[in-house]
């Protein structure tokens, strides 16, 4: 019979592995470094930011990032709480990261938010890296 897949809490080092996954994200980010972004999704990644925002693919993954960061004179994003399930055999998983953010566009108020990101992860070549991201805005100001 085939065995059934078991998804639950990774083990310490794959929820390092994850953690550290968010934290490069969190990094790049604030230094506005889209190359950087993309290096942390599969070739094949979808990322939504919310409000029809969806690319598809790495290098798409990267422009929109790219365009993201050209339009803001800083930012900030923080990672405080997370929560991974993973099949450690399969190499996937799946988590909730909650950020906080604040950005100053170039033109325009400061923007603060509270969201939380809808995750996908695939362990590829033994590197964790996002499928898929979701943002879900909480709250904007």
């Amino acid at each position: 019979a085939p065995r059934a897949r078991v998804a639950g809490a990774p083990s310490p080092a794959t929820e390092t592995a994850l953690r550290r996954l968010v934290s490069r994200w969190c990094d790049a980010s604030v230094r506005k470094n889209a190359a950087d972004v993309a290096a942390l999704v599969s070739a094949d990644a979808v990322f939504d930011a919310g409000a029809g925002t969806q690319v598809s693919g790495r290098a798409e993954v990267q422009k929109a990032f790219e365009k993201i960061f050209a339009a803001l004179s800083w930012v900030v994003q923080l990672a405080p709480n997370a929560v991974f399930e993973v099949d450690e055999t399969e190499g996937t998983g799946t988590g909730r990261v909650t950020i906080q953010e604040t950005n100053q566009p170039k033109r325009g108020e400061q923007v603060s938010l509270f969201a939380v990101y809808h995750d996908r992860y695939r362990r590829v070549d033994g590197q964790w890296l996002f499928a898929e991201r979701t943002r879900e805005i909480i709250h904007r100001s």
